[in-house]
């Protein structure tokens, strides 16, 4: 909107639909549908391949699902689990990258769902004192794990890590899964997604104006 105030880009140093912010790529990402244009998949509204994705996982999952019959948890964490091994094979440049990361996240979900309807009611056996000391454990193995980005660890481990804090806190039986029920933090979490979704317009249009203060005709 900017770029087009200024009729030809003079706060923004960069011509409206150019480069990576081509019309048609627009036009993709207003449906949803870059999932399935994998050019138009990091352009204009980045955050939005996440939705693209799973837009595109639903459709596959609809058919998948029908195909597997009663077998189509297996055929899910299977899938998951060998989305996740390929990951590690290929960099985040290649076109699928996302495609792989959202099949991994939606596999493994859709196992801990079945595993969580097989086992859920037994959690509510287990004692509170034991239920915090296993949420403690993963919160810090979460921490320690995104806090050194030095160390290669692959994709899959974040996944895996994640699918059990999934399980681990959804009795909500520990001291954390009774802070994270809390009026505030219950308000990040219905709200952070659509934090994620807009941040990255926000640092632009914050970055643009610093520059057109600054007399800057790019912002890199």
């Amino acid at each position: 909107l900017i770029v087009l105030v200024s009729g030809n880009g003079s706060l923004t140093g960069r011509a409206a639909f150019a480069a990576e912010r081509q019309i048609g790529d627009l036009l993709v990402q207003a449906v949803l549908l870059q999932a399935f244009v994998p050019s138009a998949l990091y352009t204009w509204v980045v955050q939005s391949w996440s939705i693209a994705i799973e837009v595109l996982l639903y459709l596959l999952v609809a058919f998948g699902w029908r195909l597997a019959g009663r077998w189509w948890w297996q055929a899910s964490l299977a899938a998951a689990l060998a989305a996740g091994v390929a990951l590690a094979s290929v960099g985040d440049a290649e076109p699928f990258t996302a495609h792989l990361r959202g099949l991994t996240g939606f596999g493994l979900g859709a196992a801990s769902f079945v595993l969580w309807l097989r086992v859920g009611a037994q959690s509510q056996l287990v004692p509170r004192s034991a239920a915090s000391l296993a949420e403690a454990i993963v919160a810090l193995a979460i921490v320690a794990l995104v806090a050194l980005p030095a160390v290669p660890v692959p994709l899959l481990a974040y996944d895996l890590l994640f699918a059990a804090a999934v399980l681990t806190f959804a009795a909500g039986r520990g001291a954390l899964s009774q802070l994270l029920q809390s009026r505030a933090l219950l308000f990040v979490g219905a709200v952070s997604y659509s934090l994620y979704m807009v941040h990255g317009l926000v640092q632009s249009l914050f970055l643009s104006g610093l520059a057109w203060a600054a007399g800057l005709k790019t912002v890199e």
